[in-house]
């Protein structure tokens, strides 16, 4: 199964970077990173459904370049946290408690 994952900016680095890390090291899950709308980034599965999709809003790489690194594009303090229970993505952490960055 791979996923379908359209975003503004596909390649940009940064952004591939962050996707392998969730997508691909924490879930195992293969995707393929392809130019879309701006302001959100779309996350489907052809395979199994062609309505259903996953809309992220965009936050950090909605802003210009030159802003990414302005304090006002930082996430808000203090960060929520996920506990995995999960057993098919604890085992794959080193730390179960994960920060929710932008979310």
């Amino acid at each position: 199964m791979k996923l379908c994952v359209k975003c503004k900016n596909p390649s940009l680095p940064e952004r591939r970077y962050i996707l392998d890390c969730i997508l691909s090291d924490i879930l195992g899950l293969s995707y393929e990173l392809l130019p879309g709308d701006a302001g959100a980034l779309v996350i489907t599965c052809p395979e199994l459904s062609e309505t259903a999709s996953l809309t992220i809003t965009e936050m950090l790489f909605a802003n210009p370049a030159d802003r990414i690194i302005d304090l006002a594009a930082l996430p808000k303090r203090p960060l929520e946290h996920w506990y995995v229970i999960e057993p098919e993505f604890k085992e794959r952490l080193t730390n179960p408690d994960l920060p929710i960055i932008y979310g």
